[in-house]
């Protein structure tokens, strides 16, 4: 795999990986809940950070990216097992803290509990970031993620099929 690819399979992990925590604080649990339903459901990604924008498509046998909405899509051989197994990896490296919610709100037709929480950096060593998630009330799945670091996620679910 090359570091492209790789730099790109870590962007579409990111709303999972850096919103959980295995051993997490009990005001934590709904974050942890959720994070880790997401990666075994067929999504569609769009994460920006730094003017960049990383689009994926997650179906449960493999991983579809690209790095710019113009860009051809690539095969990623990773599969929801291999998703949450990333997921599960980056979390105990970046523990969470200080989680506050719900802020219950509507987006986009979806009734969300919206949750606070603080987290390493790993670009800056002792540095925590804040960020909020959002989480369908329904269906305990991640629908979008900001953090003060510039990371802008948003995850829509649905029967995906692979794009051409």
């Amino acid at each position: 795999m090359t570091a492209t690819l790789r730099a790109l399979c870590a962007a579409a992990l990111l709303p999972y990986a850096t919103a959980t925590a295995l051993a997490a604080e009990p005001a934590c649990e709904p974050i942890v809940k959720a994070s880790l339903a997401g990666p075994l459901q067929s999504a569609r990604h769009r994460v920006s950070m730094a003017g960049t924008v990383i689009e994926s498509v997650m179906l449960k046998d493999a991983m579809f990216m690209r790095e710019s909405p113009t860009a051809p899509w690539r095969r990623v051989p990773m599969d929801g097992a291999k998703r949450r197994a990333v997921a599960e990896q980056a979390l105990t490296m970046l523990p969470f803290s200080q989680c506050t919610g719900p802020v219950f709100e509507t987006r986009g037709g979806v009734a969300m509990a919206v949750y606070s929480y603080k987290q390493s950096n790993p670009l800056t060593p002792g540095k925590l970031d804040s960020s909020r998630i959002w989480i369908g009330r329904d269906d305990g799945l991640p629908r979008r993620l900001e953090s003060d670091g510039g990371v802008v996620a948003e995850i829509e679910y649905g029967d995906f099929k692979a794009p051409q």
